[in-house]
């Protein structure tokens, strides 16, 4: 395998780069600008009174030009797509306000991102995923190092973590609801989405309390004119409508609703299921211009699912199986789902200060009852969140970026309700299924204890961040973070410095290495008293990530090679006595290809491969162990053509074992 990642390595750095030039007039006010400079790393050329300038052997792809006044008082930033042994043609209105804020790259250098095991998926890839069913977090699994628990889930494990490892954001908002029933359907539409961000992990300090990060950007609504899309499918009906509101604002309302609630009791009589499983959701966004330095945004979503059985006596088995036990008869039900609505404003000062500021709020919802109430089990968290970005451009080669959120809020839990299988119990549980063994629970000769539980538990955090953001050279960025974290439930105070380093070879591939410490606090149902113990803390991973990334095939296709390894301890796990402690080790490491070939808008390829190493000791006095969700090898291809304007063929292929 190493003389293999050897070999990618040099083909990587061996492919040759074929330079352009860019060819480009500048305009203020609709009139041709002379004497301002246009600057590309060490490059400058100055306008000449037709506001004309010419940058030669630029290589080709994205770049972004550092553009100045002839007062030499002004300066803004306009990005540039280079074609290969060829000129490109470039205008730009320097009158234009333009306000830039996420990752935003050093003014006058080649666009590098600087953070390793991030990859951006927009809509438009999304749609064109074959077996994706245009949802956007399944779409993801095409990426290595990011694959599904079960089959037909959508439920993500990235880099050899599970489920509750990742935090999800919609719009700046936590989304801690992102799958119907668990993994039908993602839970926002992919109509109003322009794109989605995974950081599989070595982000930087503006995330925390994760070790995978998929953070999912609004598209912004339709400003010129009226839009109504609608698509209906097998599994159900979708709708966005969009629309300008006066010369300063839009919206879009987007919304789904599944229907085999509708139509398969007329086609199948199952008198048990009085409620065939259903869900919809919706999507509100809402921009408004306030002056042209500030714009105001609205957002709410929210989801359901819902479904019910009802169990009666003369309810028929199949010969081999035991009768129903009575606690489970009568009507059974679950209902999940969310609300949440957000307010952000964003803000510049100037060329230098950009802010954005979000108030939201947040409300989820479980409702699960079995056996007409023999047991229920209804969570009801709900929480506030102001989050505050900044970021200051010192000059056009250094950035600050800082931060944080302050949120509060309760969760209840009402239950009588068996305590949930945890992730050791189920690895066991399937190791003696392996071999013939019946497994009834962690402690056998115990019997199955119900939770009776009514507890109300009121919950702070505080989250704060600095980054710095500098480029040393043309050809080397350096970001260094620290990120301060405080939970009042826990009484944790975690601090997690960051670092991540990018250098520009100089035949135009690019290496990118991390660094960093990453807390995670512990479930509700680890810390809750009476389900889990309040004395259990946050666990601890340490990431190190490095990554080779290179344009070949005069920019027609990517390739990517990466390398990870986390260090993993104060896991919680379960104990005998104390239901939980802070005594579970472990690591994952991995190797990862990914090439990526688009070479015209008929063609669009994707192959990758991932090798994982998941393992775990549950505490000092088991042996170290598989994690359930390891997966060592994973393969997946997939491509798709337009042969027409009004056909697409597509095809995918996956290969895993774990």
């Amino acid at each position: 395998m190493r003389y293999y990642v050897a070999a990618c390595l040099m083909l990587c750095i061996a492919a040759a780069s074929h330079a352009g030039g860019i060819d480009g007039v500048i305009y203020e006010s609709g009139q041709e600008l002379e004497g301002a400079s246009v600057t590309f790393v060490a490059q400058t050329a100055t306008t000449d009174a037709e506001g004309r300038f010419v940058l030669e052997n630029v290589p080709p792809g994205d770049h972004v030009l550092h553009i100045t006044s002839p007062d030499g008082k002004r300066g803004k930033q306009a990005p540039v797509f280079v074609l290969s042994d060829g000129v490109t043609p470039f205008t730009f209105d320097f009158s234009a306000e333009i306000l830039t804020l996420g990752e935003v790259v050093i003014y006058g250098e080649q666009v590098i991102e600087v953070t390793p095991g991030k990859q951006t998926m927009h809509v438009s890839e999304i749609l064109r995923m074959t077996g994706a069913a245009n949802d956007p977090l399944r779409a993801l699994q095409i990426l290595p190092g990011v694959t599904a628990p079960r089959g037909f889930m959508a439920g993500l494990n990235v880099r050899g973590g599970g489920p509750d490892d990742n935090t999800y954001y919609f719009d700046r908002v936590s989304l801690s609801y992102p799958y119907h029933f668990g993994g039908m359907a993602t839970t926002i539409n992919s109509a109003a989405i322009e794109s989605v961000d995974i950081h599989a992990g070595g982000f930087g300090a503006e995330f925390g309390n994760s070790q995978a990060v998929i953070d999912i950007h609004a598209s912004p609504p339709e400003r010129e004119r009226v839009s109504l899309t609608s698509d209906i499918n097998m599994i159900m009906s979708e709708v966005l409508l969009e629309s300008p509101l006066g010369s300063k604002g839009a919206f879009y309302v987007a919304g789904r609703r599944s229907y085999a609630d509708l139509i398969v009791p007329l086609l199948v009589d199952i008198p048990e299921l009085t409620q065939f499983p259903r869900f919809w959701d919706y999507q509100v966004g809402f921009d408004y211009d306030l002056t042209p330095e500030q714009q105001l945004h609205f957002g709410a979503f929210s989801a359901r699912d819902s479904m019910e059985i009802n169990i009666t006596e003369d309810f028929e088995l199949d010969d081999d199986e035991d009768e129903i036990a009575p606690e489970f008869l009568g009507k059974s039900h679950y209902i999940g789902g969310f609300d949440a609505q957000s307010l952000t404003l964003n803000s510049s000062f100037g060329q230098h200060l950009a802010l954005q500021s979000t108030l939201s709020h947040s409300r989820d919802m479980l409702d699960l009852e079995i056996g007409s109430g023999s047991y229920y089990l209804r969570v009801k968290p709900s929480f506030y969140i102001l989050r505050e970005d900044a970021e200051y451009d010192i000059h056009s080669r250094h950035k600050i970026q800082a931060g944080g959120s302050l949120g509060t809020g309760n969760f209840r839990i009402v239950s009588y309700f068996p305590r949930m299988p945890s992730e050791e119990e189920m690895a066991e549980r399937q190791g003696r299924e392996a071999i013939g063994e019946e497994y009834n629970g962690p402690f056998e000769d115990d019997e199955q204890v119900n939770i009776e539980s009514d507890i109300s538990k009121h919950f702070t955090f505080t989250e704060l961040y600095f980054q710095d953001r500098i480029a040393m050279a043309d050809w080397l960025h350096l970001k260094l973070g620290t990120r301060f974290s405080y939970f009042n439930v826990t009484g944790d105070s975690m601090v997690d410095p960051r670092a991540s380093l990018s250098v520009q070879i100089s035949n135009g591939a690019r290496i990118r290495a991390a660094w960093g410490i990453y807390h995670q606090t512990p479930t509700p149902t680890q810390f809750l008293p009476e389900w889990g113990n309040p004395d259990v803390h946050s666990s601890k991973a340490t990431h190190y990530v490095l990554e080779l990334e290179r344009d070949v095939l005069h920019n027609s296709a990517s390739i990517k090679l990466a390398g990870y390894y986390k260090s993993l301890k104060d896991l919680v796990t379960e104990h005998p006595t104390d239901i939980y402690r802070n005594q579970g080790t472990g690591y994952a490491q991995g190797m990862e290809v990914f090439i990526k070939y688009n070479p015209s808008e008929r063609l669009l390829g994707w192959l990758s491969y991932a090798y994982s190493l998941s393992r775990r000791k549950d505490n000092p006095d088991v042996p170290e162990r598989l994690y359930i969700y390891d997966q060592t090898h994973v393969a997946t291809a997939s491509m798709s053509y337009r042969p027409t304007a009004n056909w697409e063929l597509g095809l995918r292929w996956n290969y895993a074992t774990g």
